[in-house]
C-alpha cells in the first residue's frame, strides 16, 4: 500500500497532533465574523464591515487542521490587508466525528464536511458580490490533504492556492497542474512525511506544470505552517492571482558577477532590478541555473548564493532569472567560474590520492577508497540545491583500502554530492539515487 493512500490511517496519524495553523487567538473576532450554519453544519464567514455590494470581492476558503475547529483571528480579517485584498473569508469547521475529513486525492470521495462546505460556499456567491474569478483556497495537514483534493476535483474553479504540510496523489498532477500552487513541508515531519509534498510538486514538473513552488524547512517538524506564515510574499503572491488574466515578464537582476568565494566555492552576487514600479515587474523569488539545471530558489531579499556543491577542478556556468508574482521569469543573466585543484596536504601529497568510487545499491551507498596513511575524516552528503542531507565527523580510517556503507533509505531520488574531508585534504564525487 502507498503510504497514507488509506483515509483512515491519516486521521489516525491527525490525531497524534492536536491542534494546527494557530495565529493569534483573541477572546473576541473582530466585526464581520459570524458563525453560519447549514442543517448544523458550522462555517465562519468574514464580511468587511464596510462591505459594498456594489464592489466585487475576493473570497478565501481556508480548511484547517485536524481537530482544529476554533475560529482564529486570521491576518485576513485586518483592516491593512483589507485595504489592499478585499476580501471575504470562509472557514468552514470539520468536527472530528465526521468521517473522512476534507478528503483526500487518492479516494476522490466527496466526503460529509467537503459536500457541506461548498454549500455554504455556493451561498456565499449568491448572497454577496464575489469575484469568481478571484477566489484561493489553502489548507494546513489535514487541510491541506484537502487542498490537493479540492484543486482535483474541481479544476479551474480556484485562481491560487496553498497547501501546508499536507499532501495528495501524484496521478492527479495533470488535474492541478494549471492552478498556480505554493506548497510548503518540514522535511522532518513526523506526523505527514516529507514525500507525500516533495512527490506531488516533482508529478506537476513532470505533467508540464510551471506554475508550481515548493518550499521546504530543514529540521522543521509538522508545525511548519509557523514558517510558512512568516513568509511576507504568501499573502501578496496569492491574491495576485486572477483567472484568465496574461501578464509580462519582470526585469532582469542588476550587476551580476560570479567568482570564487571561500573554500574554493563559486559566489554569487547581484542586486535587485531597479524597476519595479509595476505589479509584473515586482520580484517574487529568484531561479538559479548551473549548465542549464535548476539548483535553488531564493526569496526576493536575497542578493547572494555560495554553491557548496561544486566540484574542485571544475567550470561551472551559472544564470540567473527573476521571477515575478505570475511565475513569469526574465531574461537571464550569465556568469562562468572555474573551481580550483584540490589543495595539497602537508605532505605535499594531492587529496585525489584518496581514489574514491561510489555505487548505490538497494538504499545503500558504497565508498571504496584508497589512502596512504592512517586519516580522521569526516563524510557530508550535499543534495543539488546545496541542502545538506547527512553530516557524519570522527571517521578514522586505516591505510590501504577501505569501505564505507551508508544507508540512504530517507533520500528521495535524484543526484547528491558526497565530500570526504579528511586530515589528507578533500575528495568530492556525485552519485545517483534512483528509486
Amino acid at each position: 500500500m502507498k503510504p497514507l493512500t488509506c483515509l483512515n490511517r491519516i486521521l489516525i496519524l491527525f490525531f497524534l497532533v492536536s491542534t494546527f495553523m494557530k495565529p493569534l487567538r483573541v477572546n473576541c473576532l473582530p466585526p464581520g465574523y459570524e458563525d453560519h450554519y447549514i442543517e448544523g453544519f458550522r462555517y465562519g464567514l468574514f464580511v468587511p464591515p464596510d462591505y459594498n455590494p456594489e464592489k466585487k470581492y475576493h473570497l478565501m476558503l481556508y480548511l484547517h487542521g485536524y481537530s482544529d475547529t476554533t475560529s482564529w483571528n486570521f491576518s485576513w480579517y485586518q483592516p491593512d490587508f483589507q485595504a489592499q485584498f478585499p476580501t471575504i473569508v470562509l472557514t468552514p469547521k470539520c468536527l472530528t466525528s465526521y468521517t473522512g475529513g476534507w478528503g483526500t486525492s487518492w479516494d476522490m470521495q466527496e466526503t460529509y464536511a467537503i459536500r457541506m462546505t461548498f454549500r455554504a460556499l455556493d451561498s456565499t456567491l449568491k448572497h454577496f458580490n464575489i469575484d469568481q474569478a478571484c477566489m484561493h483556497v489553502g489548507g494546513t495537514s489535514m487541510g491541506g490533504f484537502g487542498t490537493f483534493y479540492v484543486l482535483a476535483s474541481r479544476p479551474g474553479m480556484f485562481a491560487s492556492a496553498y497547501a501546508i504540510c499536507g499532501g495528495g496523489n501524484p496521478e492527479t498532477a495533470s488535474l492541478i497542474k494549471n492552478t498556480p500552487l505554493w506548497i510548503f513541508h518540514g522535511d522532518k515531519d513526523p506526523i505527514v512525511p516529507v514525500s507525500q509534498s516533495r512527490n506531488m510538486y516533482h508529478a506537476i514538473l513532470e505533467a508540464g506544470g510551471t506554475l508550481v513552488r515548493y518550499t521546504e524547512y530543514p529540521g522543521v517538524a509538522h508545525n511548519s505552517w509557523e514558517n510558512a506564515g512568516r513568509e511576507t510574499t504568501l499573502d501578496p503572491w496569492l491574491f495576485a492571482q486572477k483567472l484568465g488574466s496574461e501578464h509580462g515578464i519582470p526585469d532582469p537582476v542588476d550587476a551580476f558577477s560570479c567568482k570564487l568565494g571561500d573554500n574554493n566555492k563559486p559566489l554569487l552576487q547581484w542586486n535587485a532590478p531597479s524597476d519595479q514600479n509595476q505589479q509584473d515587474k515586482i520580484i517574487w523569488c529568484y531561479r538559479i541555473y548551473r549548465d542549464g539545471d535548476l539548483i535553488t530558489i531564493l526569496d526576493r531579499d536575497s542578493s547572494h548564493f555560495t554553491d557548496n556543491t561544486a566540484l574542485p577542478n571544475t567550470r561551472y556556468s551559472y544564470s540567473i532569472n527573476t521571477v515575478n508574482y505570475y511565475f513569469k521569469e526574465s531574461a537571464p543573466s550569465h556568469g562562468s567560474v572555474t573551481t580550483l585543484s584540490t589543495a595539497m596536504n602537508n605532505s605535499g601529497r594531492d587529496a585525489a590520492c584518496l581514489s574514491m568510487q561510489i555505487c548505490s545499491i538497494m538504499n545503500t551507498i558504497i565508498l571504496n577508497f584508497d589512502i596512504p596513511q592512517h586519516i580522521c575524516a569526516s563524510l557530508n552528503i550535499y543534495n543539488t540545491t546545496g541542502r545538506q542531507m547527512t553530516a557524519i565527523s570522527g571517521l578514522n580510517f586505516p591505510a590501504g583500502c577501505n569501505t564505507y556503507l551508508l544507508n540512504t533509505s530517507n533520500y528521495p531520488a535524484g543526484i547528491y554530492i558526497c565530500i570526504l574531508d579528511t586530515s589528507a585534504g578533500k575528495n568530492a564525487s556525485k552519485f545517483l539515487i534512483d528509486n
